[in-house]
């Protein structure tokens, strides 16, 4: 069956990555009752049921009947069926709880989530009193291996905690000290980029306080990259092997409608664009575990692109000259010449 196409249907579950697939359904009265698997491809499948105690429907779905939540002290968070209310930008794949955070006076906030039951990650975020709109979610968060974190909180604002699938969570939320965020947290101050050189950076103490939509949810720096005269620009980040990291390359807004390049890898990540118009703009580095890492910023004068039509094989070879270049062509129709390792069959 497909989600959300059967009037008899009580719950169902999908799964397209990694995690496993779980469907929850509240309160069922005694009977018989079917629960159909599909995959996309022939395979076999573990199958686990287990029967809970049953339980009414969580009362805080939306920002108007949301719970208070207590400092310091665990909460457990059930996810069985709630409604998707709110608008995210971390890919909850499920509904969200909400919970009020009330601060009397300035504070840090690290929210901590961690998986007590389910195979899936918790999302996390943070909404302004507002609550309600896509601009209201000041911070997001998905998976367990950072907190949520925002900086120099006062009042009321609102927890959301939902799911990459259907899951019992415990949430942490914990105060200190308020603190000031550092200049690279901002692209509005934001220091310089070292051009034609290398410099570290770490996101260890970071926000995702720069929200131009590339990695949503990772600790941000940006830095300031001017250019006198239309330039070809290249940038590679160098994260640890274990880390996800993403570049993106704006103008100085840091908006997603700003964004003029964005890339998200394993280490090394690049972004190159060629013949950038003089001005202002901003490299902004992201991660997903809050690492240090290394960022290079290659800047020169724009050259002019050159069309490669022959270099199918030694004898054609294509001279790059010292000064390099921007070259671009097309294989179709060129035979596959050399063994070497790097080559694959036919291409």
């Amino acid at each position: 069956t497909v989600c959300g196409q059967s009037s008899s249907e009580l719950a169902c579950g999908a799964s397209y990555g990694t995690y496993a697939t779980r469907a929850r359904a509240r309160d069922v009265a005694p009977g018989t009752y079917f629960v159909l698997v599909t995959s996309s491809v022939e395979s076999t499948v573990n199958l686990s049921v287990d029967f809970l105690a049953p339980s009414a429907k969580a009362p805080n779905e939306d920002c108007a009947t949301a719970s208070p939540i207590a400092l310091n002290t665990p909460t457990t968070v059930s996810l069985v069926d709630p409604s998707k209310d709110l608008p995210d930008a971390c890919g909850a794949e499920t509904g969200e709880l909400t919970y009020a955070l009330t601060l009397a006076q300035a504070a840090d906030v690290r929210v901590y989530a961690s998986t007590l039951r389910g195979s899936g990650a918790p999302v996390l975020g943070l909404r302004a009193p507002a609550c309600s709109g896509q601009s209201d979610e000041l911070r997001c968060r998905n998976g367990a291996s950072l907190p949520l974190f925002a900086r120099n909180l006062q009042g009321t604002y609102y927890l959301t905690v939902a799911g990459t699938s259907l899951l019992d969570a415990s949430v942490l939320v914990e105060t200190s000290a308020p603190t000031a965020a550092p200049a690279d947290q901002s692209c509005t101050t934001a220091p310089s980029a070292a051009i034609d050189a290398t410099m570290p950076f770490d996101l260890s103490n970071h926000e995702d306080a720069i929200q131009d939509g590339c990695l949503a949810g990772g600790p941000t720096a940006s830095f300031d990259v001017s250019l006198a005269k239309p330039s070809d620009v290249l940038v590679v980040g160098r994260f640890p092997q274990t880390d996800v990291g993403a570049l993106s390359f704006d103008a100085p807004g840091c908006t997603p409608s700003d964004r003029l390049l964005c890339w998200e890898a394993s280490t090394p990540v690049r972004v190159s664009k060629q013949n950038v118009a003089a001005g202002d703009y901003r490299v902004v580095v992201t991660d997903t575990d809050g690492q240090q890492g290394t960022l290079t910023t290659l800047v020169r004068d724009a050259v002019t692109a050159t069309q490669v039509t022959g270099g199918d094989g030694c004898p054609t070879v294509v001279d790059i000259p010292e000064t390099g270049g921007f070259f671009y062509g097309d294989t179709t129709g060129f035979v596959a010449d050399f063994d070497e390792s790097c080559d694959y069959g036919g291409a």
